[in-house]
């Protein structure tokens, strides 16, 4: 698992490759267990079209504000061995669990 330094790195690369600011133009989770609440549809619609505003943490949560007409936080835990990849390729993502493009 992460450990919090981890995790706060994670925070901060994020915000170093440009994250806040972008726009979710699609999610496709792939594995609907990832998702806890709400349900992985409607997560995936939920985000379509939000900007991230932000990374922030609490603990070993990773907070993202998001903009829109009824604001919402996605909040994300890393797992025993979650991280973020960017800009990868198709044949990388074997194992990834929620694609998302901006």
């Amino acid at each position: 698992m992460p450990e919090l330094p981890e995790v706060e790195n994670t925070r901060r690369n994020l915000i170093r490759f440009g994250l806040p600011g972008c726009t979710i133009t699609g999610s496709n989770i792939t594995w609907a267990n990832t998702v806890k609440k709400p349900s992985a549809l409607e997560l995936a619609e939920g985000l379509k079209n939000r900007t991230i505003q932000d990374v922030q943490r609490k603990g070993k949560y990773l907070m993202f504000p998001l903009s829109g007409a009824s604001p919402a936080v996605f909040i994300i835990h890393l797992g025993m061995t979650g991280d973020f990849l960017c800009n990868t390729s198709a044949k990388n993502q074997i194992h990834s669990r929620v694609i998302s493009s901006h």
